[in-house]
């Protein structure tokens, strides 16, 4: 696996737990700001074929 790779995933698992504790403490910013965060990362791994289904992400990454 590709130093990149490694960073995306980090920064994907980075961002979906971010957004799990803004959904947690009910803060609409921060979850609207993971949420487009997570999305763009997401479309960042599919372009460049990284796999990120053994990160267990939920629905709310897209």
């Amino acid at each position: 696996m590709s130093e990149f790779e490694n960073e995306l995933r980090e920064q994907v698992a980075e961002a979906y737990r971010a957004l799990q504790e803004a959904q947690a403490e009910d803060e609409p910013g921060a979850i609207k700001a993971y949420s487009q965060r997570m999305g763009y990362l997401v479309e960042i791994a599919e372009e460049h074929g990284v796999d990120l289904a053994e990160l267990e992400l939920s629905a709310h990454a897209r």
